[in-house]
């Protein structure tokens, strides 16, 4: 599947540790975030959904042009990673991205 997308989606991102029952990042989410990025997809990391997603997030930011390339929208990731948006605003934010994608 990850190889017919142009766009991936990553939130959340924690498991259940089988041993402590600890919540904990997800480390097969970064596989996915690799394998994803390698065949040329845009990552959308939701950073305010925490664990992993906001670890990729951090990633995204840091090279944004590596990954998204397109400056006009570095502001609707940087609201990706607001704690204080609810769901809905959010959710908004994401087909805003996607909107501004396919038209590039």
């Amino acid at each position: 599947m990850l190889f017919n997308v142009g766009i991936s989606i990553f939130i959340f991102g924690n498991k259940k540790d089988a041993e402590t029952g600890d919540i904990v990042n997800a480390n097969g989410m970064v596989e996915e975030f690799e394998i994803s990025t390698e065949n040329g997809t845009i990552p959308i990391p939701v950073g305010a959904t925490g664990f992993t997603a906001n670890d990729l997030w951090k990633t995204v930011m840091e090279d944004f042009n590596k990954f998204v390339g397109i400056d006009s929208l570095k502001p609707l990731y940087q609201d990706l990673e607001d704690h204080k948006k609810s769901d809905k605003e959010l959710i908004e934010t994401i087909v805003k991205i996607i909107n501004e994608l396919i038209k590039h």
